[in-house]
């Protein structure tokens, strides 16, 4: 059966389905999904029935808590309600063909369509009640539409508790399922966190929440021992939250691990996630806030999103004595309404943020001095003045590009080349500190030291691998995968010319085999990248430096370990002499400030008279993240205040 056009299914919704408004404020719908008619011609026909049931009354459902997935936003189908149509997105409606059984009912609980999502004051009512709907329903049901290799997944993992038979085994099942990106919807974190029972559904395999964890887990293990970070790398992320976050809800002497900041970690991690209202990634949270006694007020989809946002900035501050929600800045977008200490996590990538509890730039005795302003808008801090910037890079990599996993394939050669041309002016600006008078004088002498410092700065001293992996040959591999990283890169650099050390692009040439990808083969919207056609692309040394990364495992190791640490940022030269990495917002003469109670450098940008800043974000310096800048003096202590 042929789906209805667009226009078709424009005019089904606006003479289809009619929400009445509920009765009472602890009120919900369920919905009741009926088996498929054995007479119907469309196979994948959703019919239900919808009904009020008071809340309190314990009635007996599951949750759904569907894929949502950004890239999908405009496809649609129709769920029919007492045969009317309502209009869900592609993801909601394919959950639902799924979850259905062949032969009975099942009631469940579906936002998109026990909601009227049309009424901001019902949304808002419902927003209140959603731990409470997760809390009672029997099952949390984390449902995708793709089958995957989820099957194999409960085969081999469940009750696998052996590491060492897993290392072995080195195999991703969960590939599709996390570029499904179930994890990033904001609205998880709650789902998971109150569920009394959670599963994973995909197709029509289930996997348990535990089990789920632990595969997760282990497969983690196998990217770290590989040196590599990938699609399982981001996945555990995200889980790792999305169970800290369900131990941070119950009662505080059954926990399992507290959680350090537990305001400013909740927030850190909502504040990445996908929402379709960005106050959703805040209002997301309202539930769990609640448990732990707090509160922003009730969810109001009227408010605006900056002073939702600020509120909610301040409360972590606040509750955690702690100004550690100031590591998320990057001063990426200018919004002349939004206080710059609080962030705003609107830009597709946001500025890598620095590894949290590796540093202690300020000294580690004295904690931080702040206060508000009445009104809540201006972050008064107590700090000193260390160092300028002096220089900066004008590119910074995937600035503006949001790479999920392996989405950034070799059939993006444009997105490589605009890494590559970033990374190349990096290495220039590196070797003009090397040739300038005193070279890179901070760090000794000679240019083994300056390449020791260039390439701690760019993996910040491997402060984002864990302890056991820092091991002698873990650290030589990526050593090695440096020299020759920065080998090809010296290439570029030289250009086409005869190179006077190293390697020079016709050697590149040479050592690569013969181009095999077309020009119709490049995936991307624009059809010229900074003026020059696709099949200049594929002809630029960029391009062929990529090529050559890819081709050596160990350069691509730590090609991709640059990447995630720099996302955003751009490299400095400051006026005392040191190298460093700062937000892509940074310009010369922005100031280098040290606060108590903070474990890194902050960039800031004088206001005028008034000690009045703008704040920036944090910047890592190489040579003074452990102190070596910091003067335990408090009498030299000044007001910055940040608005």
């Amino acid at each position: 059966m042929s789906s209805p056009s667009d226009f078709v299914k424009m005019l089904l919704a606006v003479a289809g389905y009619k929400y009445q408004p509920l009765g009472q404020p602890r009120t919900i719908r369920l919905l009741t999904l009926l088996p498929l008619d054995p007479g119907s011609k469309d196979p994948n026909r959703i019919d239900a029935t919808l009904r009020e049931v008071p809340l309190d009354s314990k009635p007996d459902y599951e949750a759904l808590s569907y894929v949502w997935d950004p890239w999908e936003t405009k496809k649609s189908d129709f769920v029919f309600i007492d045969n009317q149509p309502l209009l869900v997105k592609e993801n909601c409606h394919a959950a639902l063909v799924h979850l259905r059984h062949a032969s009975r009912n099942r009631v469940l609980w579906v936002d998109a369509v026990c909601i009227d999502q049309t009424s901001k004051a019902e949304r808002t009512q419902q927003v209140q009640l959603m731990a409470d709907i997760y809390a009672q329903a029997d099952k949390a049901v984390e449902g995708a539409s793709e089958a995957s290799q989820m099957h194999l997944a409960k085969e081999r993992y469940q009750g696998w508790t052996d590491t060492r038979k897993f290392l072995a085994y080195q195999w991703n099942p969960f590939s599709s399922l996390s570029i499904s990106r179930w994890f990033k919807r904001a609205w998880t974190l709650q789902e998971v966190a109150f569920a009394r029972e959670a599963v994973i559904h995909v197709g029509r395999t289930t996997l348990r929440w535990t089990t789920f964890v632990l595969a997760i887990n282990l497969l983690q293990r196998v990217e770290d021992a590989a040196g590599q970070h990938g699609t399982i790398c981001e996945m555990h992320s995200s889980m790792s939250m999305h169970v800290a976050v369900r131990d941070l809800v119950r009662p505080r002497e059954t926990r399992v691990e507290p959680l350090a900041n537990e305001i400013t970690s909740l927030l850190s991690k909502a504040y990445t996630m996908e929402a379709t209202i960005p106050v959703d990634r805040i209002f997301s949270l309202h539930g769990v806030l609640a448990r732990l006694g707090l509160t922003l007020g009730p969810p109001d989809y009227d408010r605006p999103v900056e002073e939702v946002f600020t509120e909610a900035a301040r409360l972590a501050i606040e509750h955690d004595q702690s100004l550690k929600t100031l590591n998320f800045v990057n001063g990426l977008e200018d919004r002349p309404s939004w206080p710059s200490w609080v962030p705003t996590w609107h830009v597709r990538q946001p500025s890598a943020p620095l590894k949290s509890g590796a540093w202690h730039a300020a000294g580690s005795e004295t904690g931080p001095i702040f206060s508000f302003s009445p009104d809540g808008k201006k972050l008064r801090v107590f700090g000193r003045v260390i160092d300028s910037i002096a220089r900066r890079s004008e590119k910074s990599p995937f600035l503006g590009q949001r790479v999920y996993g392996e989405a950034l394939t070799m059939l993006q050669p444009y997105l490589h080349a605009e890494a590559v041309e970033a990374w190349l002016e990096w290495i220039r600006l590196w070797y003009l500190g090397l040739r300038r008078e005193g070279g890179w004088r901070k760090y000794g002498t000679g240019p083994a030291v300056a390449y020791d410092a260039f390439y701690n700065t760019l993996l910040q001293e491997h402060s984002f691998i864990s302890p056991n992996d820092k091991e002698k040959d873990f650290l030589d591999r990526s050593r090695e995968g440096f020299m020759v990283w920065q080998g090809l890169f010296g290439a570029g650099v030289n250009k086409d010319g005869p190179a006077k050390r190293g390697l020079s692009m016709r050697d590149i040439r040479a050592m690569l085999p013969p181009e095999t990808m077309r020009p119709d083969w490049v995936d991307y919207e624009h059809q010229e990248w900074d003026g020059r056609d696709k099949e200049k692309v594929l002809a630029s040394n960029e391009w062929l430096i990529s090529r050559a990364i890819h081709t050596n495992h160990p350069a691509l190791c730590f090609h991709q370990n640059a990447h995630l640490r720099n996302k955003a940022k751009c490299f400095i030269m400051t006026t005392e002499g040191y190298m460093g990495t700062a937000p892509n917002s940074v310009t010369a003469g922005d100031e280098i400030i040290l606060v108590p109670g903070l474990e890194y450098p902050l960039s800031v940008r004088p206001l005028g008279p008034g000690g009045q800043y703008h704040l920036l974000g944090p910047v890592y310096i190489q040579g003074i993240m452990r102190g070596e800048a910091w003067k335990d003096e408090p009498d030299e202590l000044r007001a910055f205040t940040f608005v």
